[in-house]
């Protein structure tokens, strides 16, 4: 889908011609992908991508994680990041952080960080500063049941 919408946006703004904007297409919960020596964001067609990064942005993307993927991955945003270098995004959270649903490959459950929870997870992981705010949203329960009230973290961690 990425791929095709990355097409569609060239053709619509009729600058396929002069756009070359690499695409790359990994996970930041894979290790290989990131921290391990010889790891593609290390090599890849854009050189070494390690502390490179002015700013990365993450919408809807930690709460469909595990507790233990949702940490491996902000750990690669502080891994990709420059030195003064911020995370950016917003997730769904909970008042109280803990597990929700279970992720889509059925081996974990997925987790919903608070807004002190996900703080601490950023200062614990070496960012120098962090803020999560809270807003109000709505979201349908995975089997479309029912409409909930949800809480969104927006939130912006720097290196």
């Amino acid at each position: 889908m990425i791929c095709f919408c990355r097409k569609m946006g060239k053709v619509l703004f009729l600058d396929e011609d002069r756009m070359h904007v690499p695409l790359i297409v990994g996970s930041l919960t894979d290790e290989g992908f990131v921290s391990a020596d010889n790891c593609y964001l290390r090599n890849s067609q854009m050189g070494n991508l390690i502390g490179a990064a002015d700013f990365l942005w993450a919408a809807a993307v930690l709460h469909v994680l595990s507790k233990a993927d949702c940490e491996k991955f902000v750990t690669s945003a502080h891994l990709l990041l420059k030195p003064g270098g911020t995370f950016y995004g917003w997730t769904v959270g909970n008042r109280e952080a803990g597990d929700w649903h279970t992720t889509p490959d059925g081996k974990a459950k997925r987790y919903l960080h608070s807004g002190e929870s996900l703080r601490a997870l950023f200062m614990q992981l070496g960012f120098s500063k962090a803020t999560v705010e809270y807003t109000s949203g709505t979201m349908w329960t995975p089997d479309d049941s029912e409409e909930r009230n949800i809480e969104h973290l927006c939130f912006s961690a720097t290196k």
